[in-house]
This record gives C-alpha cells, sequence and structure tokens, in this order.
C-alpha cells in the first residue's frame, strides 16, 4: 500500500478517534459537540460498544499499519527498588511490574526509555493474576505482596522524550499514573486506562520523607499529537512541563495545564515559579494550533513564564472546551486564541502580559479575563451570564462582539453583566451587549463607530477622555458617563431611561442624548457643553443644565415634560438654536446668546448678566409671568417677545430697536436698566400696566403703550412706576401720573422738566443726585398729595418742588442746593416739611410750610434765603447754620440745635428795620442748643419763651429777645457772650450764665428778674445798661460798671466776693435792696444824676471800698462792711435809716478815710474801725456811735441831733468842732489832744 493510502487510513483513524470533530458544527459554537460526548453521538452510548468497535478498528488498522518500534528499558542505574521488571507479553504489548509502594502508596518506577507504540503498555497492579480491559490475561506482580500501589510513579532519565503512541492499562487496583521526563514527552494516540488520574510532566519528582511531594520543572515540552490524546476515562488528567504543545485532541473531564519553570505540589494545586530564567525557553508556554483541541468537563491552563505565553493557534479551527465546568487558563506570559474557547461553567482566562482573541470565547456562565498588557477582542466573547475583564488596555475592534446574557437557543437571559476595568485605555468599536448591566472603568474610552445596549451602562474614564462619538449606547434604565476630562458623543447617539454624566467637558456635535425617563434628567458639573447641531431630549418631568459654557449653535433642546427645564451656565451661545418646553423654561448664565433663536415654553424665566437676542423669536404660551433678568444688556434689536401673562424685563441696558415687546393679557415691568434704547421698537400692553424702572429714557426714543405715553417726552398714567439704579433722564419732558408716580432711579435729571402727579409722588434715587433746575415758572416737581423725595444731592435752584400734603426730602448726607427761587420757585407745602440731608443751599431761596418743618442737616446755607413754617413748629438739626440776612420763622414752636457749630446770625449792612425783618424768629417757644452764636447786627425773638445755650455768643449789635422766660447760657467757663452795643432782653424771668460777660454800651434787660452768672470771669458793663422790672442776682468774677447801669425794680444782688465792682460814674440801683459783696468796690465819681448805688437798703461787703467823689446812698439802712479801708474822700456815704461801717471782724482793721467827705444817717450812725481819719463831716440825725483806735478828722465835723457816744482808747488829735444835741459819752485818755476843737452838748 502506498503513501497516499496511509495518508488516507490517518486521517480516517485521527477522525474517530477525535470523535468526528470534523462534522460536530462547532461553527455554531454548539458546546455539546466534540471529546467523548461527541463519539457517543455517533457509536452510542457504553463503552462496551465502544470497546468492540475499536478492537475491531484495531485490527483493521494494525493489519495495514506497519508497528512503530516501541520500547520500555529500565534504569539499571537506578537503585533496584526503583526497577520494574519489563514483560514482553505474548500479544507484544510490554507488562510492566511495577515496584513496591513506599510511603503514601507510590510506587517509583524509573526507566532509561518509556515508549509506547500503538499497541500499548500493561502497568501490573495486581498481586494476583488478573485479566486486561483488552482481554490479555497477566500473571501476578510479587512486588505487591503488601498491597498494590495507589500511584504508579514512571520516572524516565532520558536525553530523548517519551514517546506515548498507544493506550496504558493499569491491571488491577486503579491508581494515579504519573509518567515523569524532563526531555519531553509525546502524546500521539495515548489513553490510559483504569487509572483516575493521568500526569504527564517534564519535571524532576520531589520527595518528602519518602513520600511523593511534587515537580521541579527546568525543561522539557509536552506535545499532544497526531491521534491525540483520550484522557477522558480518567477524573484527573494533569501537564505539567516547560511548554505544551497542543496538535491533536485532548480529551478529559477535570484537565489541568501548567507550564513553565515550576516547583508544582503533587495534587497540582499549587506552584512556584523558578527564578533564574535566562529566558532561552520555548516561544509559548502553550500552543493550541489550528488541529488542536481540549475537550473536557473542567479545563485549567496555566503558564508561569513571563514571555512564554499561550498560544490557542492563529486560525479558528482550534478549539478548547470545557463541557461541564470552567475553562481555566492563566499565563505570566502572552495570549493568543485565533481558535474557540468554551465552557459551560465559567471561563476564566488570565495574563501578565498581552491577551489577542481572534477567535471565539464562549461561556454558559461567566467570563472573566484579566491582562496585564493589553487585552485586543477582535471577534466574539459569549457569556450564558457575566463578562468581566480587567487588563491594561482594551481593544474591541470594529465587527467584534461582547454579550453577556445569552441563554440557549440565543434568548436574552435573566442576568448578565459585562464589567470592564482597565489601567489604560478601552477602544470598543465593536457591539457590546448585555442582557444585564455594563460598566467599563479605564483611563480612556474610545467607541467610535461602535455599539453598546444594556439595563445600565456605566462608562467611566476617570482622568482619561471618554469618546462615544459615532456610537450608539442605549441603556433601557441608567446609563453612567464619568470621566475627568471629556466626554465626546459627537454624531454618537446616548439613550437611556436615566443618564448621568460627571464630566468637565461634553461635545455633543451632531450627536444625540435622549433622556426616556419621566423622572427629573440632572446634567451638571460641566465646564464646557458643546451641542453645536446637536440634540438633548428629555421626556422626564425636569430637566436640568449646567454648564459654565454651553455651545448650542443650531442644536435643539427639547423638554416634553410638563415640570421645568432648567438652563444654568456662565456663558451660552443658542444663536439659530431651538429649545422647546412644554412646562417652565429657566435660564441663568452670564452671557447668553439667543441671536436667531426660537424659543417656546409655556413660562419663560430667563437670567443673565448679558443676554442677545437680535432677531429672535421668544413665545410663552402659558399665562404665567415671563421673567427675563439681565444685570447688563439685553439687546432685543428687532427680536420678537411674546408673552399671554406679565412680563418682567429686569437688567440695566435694554436695546428694542425695532424689537417687540408684546403681552396680550398682562402688565408689561422694565426694571433695573441703565439705558432704555427703544428706537423704533414698541413696548406695548394693551390690557395691563406698563412700569419702566430706572431707564435712561429720552424724549425722542421713547415709545410706551398701555396707560402710559411718551408722545414728544411724555410719560403719563394712572400710574407711573420708574424704579432702578440708573439715570433718568426728563429734561424738558413731562411724566404725568393722574394718580400715584413713583420712581426709583439713580441720577434723576428733571432740569426745565415737570414731574407731576394728582395724589403721591415717591422719587428714591438711591443716593444718586437730583436736578430739578430751571423750572421754577413752567415745571418742577409737584404733587397735590404726599411727595416724598430719596436722593444724593438735590438741586433745585430756580426750581419748584411743592406738595399739597407731607413733604418728605432724605438726601443721605448729600446737599440741598435750593438757591434763586425765594420769587417763583422753592420748596414749599401746605403740609409738615421733613429734610434729612447734608448741607443745605438756600441763597436767595424759599424753603416754606403751611405747617411744620423738621430739618436734619450738615450745614445750612440760608443767606438772604426763607425758611419758614407759617402754621407749626420749626425743628432744625444742623452743623453750621448761615442765616446772614436770611429769614428763620415758626409760628410755632422753633427748635435749633447745631451739634456743637457755629449759628451764624448775622445782619451784614442791613439797617435796623431790614434786620428785623429777617433773622430767626418764633411765635410758639424757641430753643437754641449751638455751637458759637454769632448774632452780629441780627435779630433773634421770640414771642414766647427763648432758651439758648451756646460755647460762645457773640451779639454785638445784635439783639436777643424772648417775650417770656429766657435764658442764655455758654456752655464752656471760659468762652464769653459779647453784647457790644447789642440787645439781650427778656419779657420773663431772664437767666444768664456764661464764662464772661462783655455788654459794653449793650442793653441786659427784663420784664421780671435777671439772673447773671459768671463763676470765672468778670462782667464788663462800661457804658452797658442791665436792666429789670423785678429783681436781679449777679454772680461773678468781677463786675465793670463804668458809666453803665445795673438797675432793678426788685431786689438787686451782686456778689463778687474774690473780685472787685468798677462802678466808677456808674449805676447800681434798686428799688427794694442793693447787696453787694466785693472783695474791692470802686464807685468814684458817682455823684452826678443816674449815677452811684441807690436803693432802699444798701448792704455793702469788701475789703476796700473807694467812693471818692462818690455816692451810696440808701432810703433806709445802709450797711457797709469793710475789712481794711473805706476811702470817701468827697464822697458821701448817706442813709435816712442807720449808717452802719465796721468790719467783720475783731479786733478791727479798718481804716476810715473821709476827708472832706460825709457821713450821714437819719436815724442812728454807727462806725466802727481801726483808725477815723479826714476833716470831713459825720452827720446823724438820730444817735451816733463811734469807736476807733486812732482819730484824726482834723478840722472836720461831728454833727448829732441825739446822743453821741465817742470811744477814743487812743490818742486822738483833733481839732474837730462835736456837736450832739443830746449826751455826749467820750472816752479817751487824758492827754487826748482837742486843740482848737469845739465841743457842745445837751449833756455830758
Amino acid at each position: 500500500m502506498n503513501k497516499h493510502q496511509y495518508r488516507i487510513i490517518d486521517k480516517i483513524k485521527f477522525s474517530l478517534l477525535r470523535g468526528n470533530k470534523g462534522s460536530d458544527g462547532r461553527k455554531g459554537h454548539n458546546l455539546d459537540l466534540g471529546g467523548e460526548i461527541g463519539l457517543k453521538k455517533i457509536f452510542g452510548h457504553g463503552h462496551s460498544a465502544f470497546r468492540l468497535w475499536g478492537i475491531g478498528m484495531f485490527c483493521v488498522l494494525n493489519s495495514i499499519i506497519p508497528s512503530v518500534n516501541a520500547q520500555i528499558v529500565g534504569d539499571m542505574t537506578s537503585p533496584p527498588e526503583n526497577q520494574p521488571n519489563i514483560i514482553s507479553s505474548d500479544s507484544g504489548t510490554p507488562q510492566i511490574d511495577i515496584q513496591t509502594p513506599g510511603p503514601g502508596g507510590v510506587s517509583r518506577n524509573m526507566y532509561s526509555q518509556f515508549d509506547i507504540d500503538n499497541r500499548g503498555a500493561v502497568l501490573n497492579n495486581s498481586y494476583l493474576p488478573a485479566k486486561t480491559q483488552q482481554g490479555l490475561h497477566i500473571n501476578g506482580n510479587p512486588h505487591l505482596a503488601n498491597g498494590a500501589a495507589d500511584i504508579i510513579l514512571n520516572e524516565v532519565h532520558s536525553s530523548d522524550p517519551s514517546r506515548l503512541n498507544g493506550h496504558i492499562e493499569v491491571v488491577g487496583q486503579k491508581a494515579q499514573v504519573i509518567i515523569a521526563n524532563p526531555s519531553g514527552i509525546t502524546c500521539d494516540g495515548c489513553e490510559f486506562i483504569n487509572a483516575h488520574r493521568a500526569t504527564l510532566t517534564t519535571g524532576r519528582t520531589l520527595f518528602t520523607e519518602g513520600m511523593l511531594s511534587g515537580y521541579q520543572v527546568e525543561k522539557g515540552n509536552i506535545a499532544i499529537q497526531g491521534d491525540g490524546w483520550l484522557s477522558s476515562a480518567q477524573d484527573y488528567t494533569d501537564i505539567i512541563a516547560r511548554s505544551v504543545t497542543i496538535n491533536a485532541a485532548l480529551w478529559a473531564n477535570d484537565l489541568k495545564v501548567t507550564s513553565g519553570r515550576n516547583r508544582v505540589d503533587a495534587l497540582h494545586e499549587h506552584h512556584h515559579t523558578l527564578t533564574g530564567d535566562n529566558g532561552t525557553g520555548p516561544d509559548w508556554g502553550l500552543d493550541v494550533s489550528d488541529l488542536g483541541g481540549m475537550y473536557a468537563g473542567k479545563i485549567r491552563l496555566r503558564g508561569t513564564r513571563q514571555g512564554v505565553g499561550v498560544s490557542n493557534g492563529f486560525s479558528l479551527n482550534g478549539e478548547i472546551a470545557a463541557h461541564s465546568g470552567a475553562l481555566i487558563l492563566t499565563s505570566e506570559g502572552r495570549i493568543e486564541n485565533s481558535g474557540t474557547l468554551k465552557s459551560t461553567g465559567d471561563l476564566i482566562v488570565s495574563s501578565q502580559a498581552e491577551i489577542l482573541n481572534s477567535g471565539t470565547l464562549l461561556s454558559e456562565n461567566d467570563v472573566m479575563l484579566a491582562s496585564g498588557n493589553d487585552f485586543v477582542n477582535r471577534n466574539s466573547i459569549t457569556s450564558g451570564k457575566h463578562i468581566r475583564i480587567n487588563a491594561a488596555n482594551l481593544n474591541l475592534d470594529q465587527g467584534a462582539i461582547m454579550i453577556a446574557g445569552i441563554g440557549r437557543g440565543g434568548l436574552p437571559a435573566a442576568e448578565g453583566n459585562i464589567l470592564v476595568e482597565t489601567s489604560g485605555v478601552i477602544s470598543a468599536r465593536g457591539l457590546i451587549l448585555a442582557a444585564g448591566d455594563v460598566a467599563m472603568k479605564a483611563n480612556g474610552i474610545s467607541a467610535r463607530g461602535g455599539e453598546v445596549q444594556a439595563q445600565n451602562v456605566t462608562l467611566d474614564t476617570g482622568q482619561g477622555t471618554l469618546s462615544t462619538a459615532a456610537t450608539q449606547v442605549r441603556a433601557i434604565k441608567n446609563l453612567s458617563v464619568l470621566s475627568d476630562v471629556e466626554v465626546n458623543n459627537d454624531n454618537g447617539t446616548l439613550t437611556g431611561h436615566a443618564i448621568s454624566f460627571a464630566a468637565p467637558n461634553i461635545s455633543n456635535r451632531h450627536g444625540s442624548i435622549i433622556h426616556t425617563g419621566d423622572e427629573e434628567w440632572v446634567l451638571a458639573g460641566f465646564d464646557s457643553f458643546d451641542n453645536v447641531n446637536g440634540s438633548l431630549k428629555s421626556d422626564g418631568e425636569t430637566l436640568s443644565i449646567n454648564s459654565h459654557l454651553l455651545n448650542s449653535q443650531k442644536g435643539k433642546i427639547t423638554h416634553t415634560g410638563t415640570g421645568s427645564l432648567r438652563i444654568y451656565t456662565n456663558e451660552a451661545d443658542f444663536k439659530d438654536a431651538k429649545i422647546t418646553s412644554n412646562g417652565l423654561l429657566t435660564v441663568t448664565g452670564n452671557d447668553l446668546m439667543f441671536d436667531g433663536a426660537t424659543i417656546d415654553a409655556s413660562n419663560i424665566m430667563l437670567k443673565a448678566n448679558k443676554f442677545n437676542h437680535r432677531k429672535g423669536r421668544m413665545t410663552q404660551h402659558g399665562s404665567e409671568d415671563m421673567r427675563i433678568h439681565f444685570n447688563q444688556e439685553l439687546n432685543n434689536n428687532q427680536g420678537v417677545m411674546l408673552s399671554q401673562g406679565d412680563i418682567f424685563l429686569h437688567g440695566k441696558i435694554l436695546n428694542n430697536q425695532s424689537g417687540f415687546l408684546y403681552t396680550e393679557k398682562g402688565d408689561l415691568n422694565i426694571r433695573s436698566l441703565q439705558l432704555l434704547d427703544n428706537r423704533y421698537g414698541m413696548i406695548s400692553s394693551p390690557s395691563g400696566t406698563v412700569a419702566v424702572d430706572y431707564p435712561l429714557l429720552e424724549k425722542h426714543n421713547v415709545s410706551v403703550s398701555a396707560n402710559a405715553t411718551n408722545r414728544q417726552g411724555m410719560i403719563a398714567g394712572r400710574t407711573v412706576l420708574i424704579t432702578g439704579d440708573r439715570p433718568l433722564i426728563n429734561r424738558e419732558g413731562i411724566i404725568d401720573a393722574s394718580r400715584h408716580l413713583n420712581i426709583n432711579s439713580s441720577f434723576l435729571d428733571n432740569d426745565q422738566g415737570l414731574l407731576r402727579a394728582g395724589e403721591q409722588i415717591i422719587i428714591n434715587t438711591m443716593g444718586h443726585p437730583i436736578t430739578n433746575r430751571q423750572n421754577a415758572k413752567q415745571g418742577g416737581i409737584i404733587s397735590q398729595g404726599v411727595l416724598c423725595l430719596e436722593s444724593g444731592l438735590l438741586e433745585n435752584d430756580n426750581g419748584l418742588i411743592k406738595s399739597g400734603k407731607a413733604l418728605i426730602i432724605n438726601t443721605r448726607g448729600s446737599p440741598i442746593s435750593s438757591r434763586d427761587n425765594a420769587q417763583y420757585g422753592g420748596i414749599i407745602s401746605r403740609d409738615l416739611i421733613t429734610i434729612q440731608s447734608g448741607d443745605i443751599y438756600n441763597t436767595y431761596g424759599r424753603i416754606t410750610s403751611e405747617h411744620g418743618i423738621l430739618l436734619q442737616a450738615d450745614q445750612l446755607h440760608n443767606r438772604k434765603g426763607i425758611f419758614g413754617a407759617f402754621k407749626g413748629d420749626l425743628s432744625m438739626r444742623t452743623r453750621t447754620l448761615d442765616n446772614s440776612d436770611g429769614l428763620i420763622q415758626s409760628t410755632g414752636a422753633l427748635e435749633i440745635n447745631t451739634q456743637g457749630q457755629a449759628l451764624i446770625n448775622c445782619a451784614e449792612g442791613a439797617n435796623d428795620d431790614q434786620s428785623q425783618i429777617n433773622g430767626i424768629k418764633s411765635t410758639g417757644k424757641m430753643l437754641l442748643m449751638l455751637g458759637a452764636l454769632d448774632n452780629r447786627k441780627g435779630y433773634i425773638r421770640s414771642y414766647n419763651d427763648l432758651s439758648i445755650s451756646s460755647s460762645r455768643v457773640d451779639n454785638q449789635q445784635g439783639s436777643l429777645i424772648g417775650n417770656r422766660e429766657f435764658s442764655l447760657k455758654t456752655l464752656s467757663p471760659s468762652q464769653p457772650i459779647v453784647n457790644w452795643g447789642g440787645q439781650i432782653s427778656g419779657g420773663g424771668n431772664l437767666q444768664i450764665l456764661a464764662g464772661e460777660l462783655l455788654n459794653q454800651k449793650g442793653v441786659i434787660q427784663s420784664e421780671m428778674s435777671i439772673s447773671m452768672n459768671t463763676p470765672e470771669h468778670l462782667i464788663d458793663n462800661r457804658g452797658g445798661m442791665v436792666r429789670a422790672l423785678g429783681p436781679i442776682k449777679i454772680s461773678s468774677a468781677g463786675f465793670n460798671n463804668q458809666h453803665g447801669a445795673l438797675d432793678a425794680s426788685g431786689r438787686l444782688e451782686l456778689d463778687t466776693p474774690n473780685s472787685p465792682v468798677e462802678n466808677a460814674m456808674g449805676l447800681i440801683r434798686s428799688h427794694r435792696a442793693v447787696n453787694l459783696s466785693a472783695v474791692q468796690l470802686n464807685n468814684h465819681a458817682t455823684q452826678m444824676p443816674e449815677q452811684g448805688i441807690i436803693a432802699p437798703e444798701v448792704k455793702l461787703l469788701s475789703d476796700r471800698l473807694f467812693n471818692t467823689q462818690g455816692l451810696i446812698t440808701a432810703s433806709g439802712d445802709l450797711t457797709i462792711i469793710c475789712k481794711s479801708m473805706l476811702y470817701n474822700k468827697n464822697g458821701l456815704l448817706t442813709s435816712t435809716g442807720t449808717l452802719t461801717l465796721g468790719a467783720d471782724e475783731q479786733p478791727t482793721k479798718l481804716n476810715i478815710i473821709n476827708t472832706e467827705g460825709s457821713l450821714k444817717a437819719g436815724h442812728l450812725l454807727w462806725l466802727q474801725g481801726l483808725s477815723l481819719t479826714g476833716k470831713g463831716a459825720i452827720i446823724s440825725e438820730g444817735n451816733m456811735m463811734l469807736s476807733v483806735k486812732q482819730s484824726d478828722i482834723g478840722q472836720g465835723e461831728i454833727d448829732v441831733k441825739g446822743n453821741l457816744r465817742f470811744d477814743m482808747p487812743y490818742l486822738m488829735e483833733n481839732r474837730v468842732n462835736v456837736n450832739a444835741g443830746g449826751g455826749l459819752t467820750l472816752i479817751a485818755p487824758p492827754d487826748v489832744n482837742q486843740r482848737e476843737a469845739e465841743t457842745s452838748a445837751g449833756g455830758v
């Protein structure tokens, strides 16, 4: 038979042994085909039928195929107890009597050659004769007298690999068969019979305490080729080698394969990788070619040499199938699969290096893939349940598929998740389909051209980019997309019942993001969202979009829910875009571009810093408020805004050139504007009210309708509301309200303009100026009712501010200028005026009220102005108040408090008549609380009580008049009251308290009493007049009355106990009594009319009294108490009652000098002193008592009509004439000298 025949028959034999593998339909991935299962389908069930058929076929084949030389040679160099007996049977099948088992039941047999041909070999594990399953009769093994072996170890010590080309049968007790050849093993049609475990290894066997503990693999290859290996009769099948080559089919139940340099334990459960590999080993740890296949209930493949991997060929012909359990493949090197890996249990593939799958991975349970490097899937990965992939990078090529949750018949299973996690990137350009969830986590994901569908989808790239560009991603339930960098969905479609994004940047150019759920959808936390020509669609109740930058040029945002569509952004571009919502549309941002956009919603609320709506169309079809807030500008140039409800526009600049603002049924409110530019535009509300808040309104550019017009500079309506914080310009314009006018603005310019209301005007410029100039005759600010102005600077020069009811002005501390309007304009009210301001300039101005005025200001400049409350009280709280030549008047009470600053009320150059027309006047009580009072030539008068408290008073040639009680005081003990040539007059009691009172040529008078107190300074009344119809009481540190007059109808008390009183040529007079106390009294030259000290009773208390040519007279008693001196040269001291001269202390020190003076008493003259000198006259109409220690009265005269008692204990040198009409008592020393004296008396 030629070689071609051999080849044909060999192919038949190969096909039969593999179970007709070529016709198993595995291209359809049917897990029920292959291995022993395939054999049963062909030959029927049961081993007997198979064996009979196999025996017959072997006979046929053996008749046409030459025998392969087989030789099993024991190792004669090994210990005798390890040398088996090798016997050739009658059939030619080698019989091996194994050695006696040692510890652990291990029979250790060593060979120098161990080759099996197609006749097979028998391992005799029976002490008694036995029969093989092949029908051979075997003699008993004498080595087993003590029992059969549990493990038959066959160690081959050879430089050549062992060739196993036939079956190996264990006769007797079942055992584990181990063939160990470090030089390698080739299996070509090998099979183990009556062995529960078959182990092929190239490792050196390891023993511990005589028991087999494992294998140490250094080298060697195990190859399955040709007719393959049928190991389905074993419970466990082990291959342990440096490398494994599968070029034929291998059938097993529980298959474990470990490749690489390792130390592996005896049970093949654990391994330890050996170090020191020089890298010269084989290319692949496990190589399954396109002719090879592994079929087992469970499969575990493990490669441990890094850089040496597991290769499953490069075509789809190779197959590894676990038909009743898990398929586990692990490697420290690269794994390539171009065939089929399938299992009914878990499919586990793990590599420390790269995994390349261009074939099929199929599991009825879970698929778990792990790669320390890249994982590349170019074909298909399918699982009945879950797929889990861990890799450095994942590449799912276009056309490749990854499906989880496929049940029998191709129907979706109840579960099936796909979990992919990489430390690098994921490229998913194929189909990813899961009955459950899909979760992919990587440092970057690119799914361009791919498709992902699952119940829940999670895509997470951490700090990498996530791209679903040109990709279809559909989540039946939840879709979660996460990236710390960017999500790119250009031309892609993302669909989910619930969708969440966690990424700083989103690109959806020409893409679609579709939210199918009815719950709230939140898109938030983006730095940028690019939706150019893209589409966002939500069926949810609420849609929220939050992005720092949002670009949706020509894009669509569609919200079909009835809740709200909320957009939050810093900068957005919706140029030519379309936004629709069945509910509330809310857009909040910094810079919003809606040029050419179409916006349609049931309710619209927009808030932005800058808002462009040029040529746009915005329609609100609901009846709620349309609210648009813009901090800077709303540009509605040629734009249209329509609403069925109220419209509120809030912002700074509204550009409505050629624009249209219209509400059918509501009010239109424009608020918070710096500038309203409505050229060629329309603001209209046919049935509502238009309210404009602080626009820069100019009469040439505003057209306002609906209860307000502004034709040719007029805004008129029943109620006009203008509010804001920017200027309102109404120059030469008219704003007229039949009822209420409310203006809240910044700067208000009403120069030559008119603001008028029938009931009320309220204006608030929030601290900004109001100018109301040049409109006093025609225009002004006029209210028939209440008028309230709150502003900054108020300029009313030649202007008019007028109210029919209360007038309230508050400039927040800023000035008011209301000058040059006293004749026609001014600030006028028929009711109470209340003013709070800074400085007020009312020069030639007019501020008048027919009721009252309450003023609180800084400085008030009322020079030649009028400030009057003609039917009420006037209260002024200011700082410096200048009323020079001005008039401040109240018909009620008047109160001025300058808070320590000056009040200037001078009448500069005015005549007396004019000074009394102007000044400060009140019909009611007047209270002045001042700093300095400058009333020079001024006029201050209260027709009721007057109270002045001031730090200093200057009333030179001025008038201070209080028709009733008058109190005048300075607050500082060092500051004076200056009344030079002035008048201080009180109709009631006058009280003066000052540091110093200067009344030279002035008049201080009262129709009742006067009380003056200057405890630290003198009162200077030189040439002045102090006069009272009641008593006068003065307490001071001195009183200068030279040429002055101190005249009281009542009692006069002058108390300067430590200071002098100067009355030279002055008058001190009382119609009751004078009590004077001073350290010194000078009454010089007071004998002219209206001079001297005159009173019914006079009591003088002084250290020294100088009465030279003076007059001190009392119609009653005159009492003079001096401590040291009474100088009465040419003076006159007279009393119609008792005249008492003396000292208030004993012994007396008083010296009385009466040179040519006169002492006269009408009733009694009592004199007591230290000395009495001078040739004056001492006269009494009654009695006289003189008591002096020394006396020298020269040629004087003592004339007493009554009794005289003269007590002179010391020498008296007198030439005096003593005449006593009554008795004379002289008490003097014997040597008294009466030279030339005459003494006469009625009795001595």
